[in-house]
């Protein structure tokens, strides 16, 4: 699950999250139970969507598709923001 994570202090703050449910996924290099901000992650589930962990758990859910849409849409604001910093006409 991607996860924008605005405690980052460059520019990508991109995170791919790994569930347990997923253990052969290459994609990812941070593990939830692990994760050194699981802090921000927790916070920003529960006050952006009301969510818990437990509520992502299940890897067929809605709610970890969901939590999935609004990273890019997060995505798409930042990288819309840097190119109006840089001088592009973004309208």
């Amino acid at each position: 699950m991607p996860f924008w994570n605005p405690s980052l202090p460059d520019d990508d703050k991109t995170h791919i999250l790994k569930f347990e449910d997923y253990t052969n996924s290459k994609l990812t290099k941070y593990q939830y139970n692990k994760y050194q901000y699981k802090y921000d992650l927790e916070k920003y589930l529960e006050e952006r969507f009301g969510y818990e962990y437990i509520d992502l758990y299940a890897s067929k859910t809605i709610k970890r598709k969901i939590v999935s849409i609004d990273y890019y849409i997060k995505l798409q604001e930042a990288v819309t923001a840097k190119q109006k910093s840089l001088g592009f006409n973004t309208d």
